[in-house]
């Protein structure tokens, strides 16, 4: 009986922890190294407006906001995982050469505008609103609809 109690205390508690979703602001001076340096990196003539670290059960993400709108999601890890530039074109540093290569080929006069890292797949979409589905290695699969 008294394992029976244990094991439903254990899974409420689970789900109380699970459930709970902490979207705290960061100070740009606090955020990590590789964080900043990305951005310094790829976004050289842009600042970073606000950032939040968003807790939600044990997924751990790091959202950023640039003055410009752009948008970056990182993981625990602060590894990119969600790029949006909201209506604007990403710069080419951040999208690998082989989709850059396809997108220009097959979509001339399109930019990549959102770019996502989904399992294992990579997903972008362009200025014309189409949506492309990569695997890791930038080979195209689809079109998303």
């Amino acid at each position: 009986m008294k394992s029976i109690i244990s094991i439903i205390a254990c899974i409420c508690l689970s789900f109380t922890v699970m459930s709970c979703e902490k979207k705290v602001p960061v100070l740009e001076s606090e955020l990590p190294n590789e964080i900043k340096s990305y951005v310094e990196k790829h976004f050289p003539m842009d600042e970073i407006s606000f950032s939040l670290k968003d807790q939600d059960g044990v997924t751990l993400t790091y959202d950023i906001t640039l003055k410009s709108g752009t948008k970056l999601e990182f993981n625990r890890t602060k590894e990119l995982i969600d790029i949006d530039g909201n209506n604007m074109k990403l710069p080419d540093s951040v999208i690998s050469e082989k989709i850059l290569s396809y997108v220009e080929t097959r979509f001339p006069g399109s930019f990549v505008k959102s770019w996502e890292l989904s399992g294992r797949y990579q997903k972008v979409e362009l200025s014309n609103s189409a949506d492309l589905i990569f695997d890791l290695d930038g080979n195209f699969k689809r079109m998303d609809d």
